[in-house]
């Protein structure tokens, strides 16, 4: 349940440019790691745009968290709670732009801290 997992899928739906330009920025770090360097190469109106279309082609954000933990997980050699912190305070962001999409519940635990 990897990011390239996921990016097969999104392809079929006629998402993989988008896909393959947040994979780009640090492997979605742009979206979900407001402490990364690429966090500030995409806007956060686009970063709400581009996830709400995920959503409406039928992929929750939920199930990209999954797949970014994930491969956080893979590339440092973490646990389960890969990027936690930093993707509860960007879903903080998301939730002050007014986004609010359901979350994974340790996620979801994580914003409401």
């Amino acid at each position: 349940m990897c990011l390239m997992t996921l990016q097969d899928r999104v392809r079929k739906l006629g998402m993989g440019a988008m896909y393959e330009g947040h994979l780009a920025q640090g492997g979605f770090r742009d979206l979900f790691d407001d402490r990364s360097p690429e966090w500030a190469s995409t806007p956060v109106p686009q970063k709400v745009i581009d996830l709400k279309a995920f959503e409406a082609a039928g992929v929750p954000v939920a199930e990209v968290i999954s797949h970014y933990r994930e491969t956080l997980a893979r590339a440092e050699g973490g646990d389960g709670d890969s990027g936690l912190a930093a993707i509860a305070a960007a879903m903080q962001v998301y939730r002050q732009a007014g986004y609010a999409p359901p979350l994974p519940p340790d996620v979801e635990a994580a914003v409401r801290g």
